[in-house]
């Protein structure tokens, strides 16, 4: 999964995490209510090396990338206006 290259939206998570799983649904309809912006998700136990890269300590973690570079994050739980919030940086 490459998230150098364009403006992305990504969620660090666990499969264990309950506040990852408790925003899930919120995810998607952000997901499906911006179809113009690129999402990803990646799971911490399975990528270390990004964890340790954009220094996650806690999840979820949700972050704002151009090219690689973090423009904003969130940590923890947010509402649908933090993503929001996250989308309008990138476009």
């Amino acid at each position: 999964m490459d998230i150098s290259i364009g403006k992305q939206i990504v969620k660090f998570e666990m499969d264990n995490c309950g506040p990852c799983k408790a925003i899930k649904p919120l995810w998607n309809k952000i997901k499906e209510e911006n179809p113009n912006v690129q999402f990803q998700e990646i799971h911490v136990e399975e990528d270390n090396d990004l964890a340790e890269k954009y220094a996650i300590i806690a999840v979820p973690t949700f972050m704002a990338l151009s090219e690689g570079n973090e423009i904003e994050r969130i940590v923890g739980l947010t509402n649908k206006n933090g993503l929001q919030n996250l989308i309008n940086l990138l476009v």
